[in-house]
C-alpha cells in the first residue's frame, strides 16, 4: 500500500501507537490518515481485517467520520469504538500527504517522525497495557514493538503469552510479527506449527509460505553445516 501510494507522487509516513488527538490533528489540516482496524460484518459479527480513511471528527460528540470500502462514505464511528477496533493492530496508520506539507506532518507528529521513537513509545504503550489489561492483543502489540526493535527473545515471550490466551481465529491472517520471531531465534518449528495452522485455516497465504521457505533454508544450512564439521 506504502509504494502504491507513493507511485502515485504522494509521501507516506507508516507508524504505530495513534491516538485520537493526533487523528484530529492531522484531519485538521486536510490530511487523510488510513488507519488498520477490525471490520466487524453486520450479518454475524465476523470479524476481518480492514483499512479505513478517517477524514473527519466531532470532537464534542467523540465521532470519527471515515470512508470505508464495506460500509460505505461517512461511516462514523465512536471514539471508544474507534479505539477498540484499532487496538488489535497495534493502532498502526498511514499519514498521506503532498511533498509540500512534509514539514507539517513532521510538526504534528512530532517525536512519532522519527520511526525507532515510535516504536519505544509502541512499547511502553503496550506494557502498560499489559499491565492494565493483560489481554492477547496487549501482549501480540508488545511482541510487535520487540520485532521492530529486533529484540527478538523478548519478541517471543510476548508472543507467547499472548499466543496462550484467546485471539479472534483468523488474526494471525493479517499479522505475522510471531513467525519473524521465532524464524530470527531459529525456532523452526513453532514456525512450521503456526504456518500449518494458518494455511490449513485461511488457504494460501504468501508470508505463510515465505516465512516457511526461510526456515526451511535455514534448515538445510544447519544440516550443511553439521556435515562439514564431521567431514573435518
Amino acid at each position: 500500500m506504502v509504494k502504491f501510494l507513493q507511485s502515485q507522487g504522494l509521501k507516506v509516513v507508516y507508524r504505530l501507537n495513534g491516538n485520537s488527538a493526533l487523528l484530529e490533528r492531522l484531519v485538521a489540516e486536510n490530511i487523510p490518515v488510513l488507519v488498520e482496524q477490525w471490520l466487524e460484518k453486520r450479518e454475524n459479527n465476523e470479524l476481518v481485517g480492514h483499512y479505513r480513511v478517517v477524514r473527519g471528527y466531532d470532537q464534542e460528540a467523540k465521532l470519527f467520520t471515515t470512508n470505508d470500502s464495506f460500509n460505505g462514505p461517512n461511516f462514523v464511528i465512536p471514539y471508544s469504538q474507534f479505539d477498540t477496533w484499532w487496538r488489535p493492530f497495534n493502532r498502526a496508520y498511514l499519514v498521506v500527504y503532498q511533498p509540500a506539507q512534509e514539514s507539517l506532518v513532521e510538526q504534528i507528529l512530532q517525536t512519532d517522525w522519527d520511526p525507532k521513537l515510535n516504536w519505544e513509545d509502541t512499547l511502553k504503550v503496550a506494557q502498560a497495557e499489559v499491565e492494565s489489561i493483560g489481554d492477547a492483543y496487549s501482549y501480540f502489540n508488545q511482541g510487535s514493538a520487540y520485532v521492530r526493535l529486533k529484540d527478538y527473545s523478548q519478541a517471543v515471550s510476548a508472543y507467547d503469552q499472548a499466543l496462550k490466551l484467546p485471539l479472534p481465529p483468523n488474526f494471525l491472517w493479517y499479522e505475522f510479527g510471531p513467525l519473524e520471531a521465532y524464524y530470527r531465534i531459529g525456532d523452526y518449528e513453532n514456525v512450521f506449527l503456526l504456518t500449518d495452522k494458518l494455511l490449513s485455516q485461511a488457504g494460501e497465504v504468501e508470508e505463510a509460505r515465505y516465512y516457511r521457505g526461510l526456515s526451511y533454508t535455514a534448515q538445510g544450512k544447519l544440516v550443511e553445516e553439521k556435515l562439514r564439521k564431521r567431514k573435518c
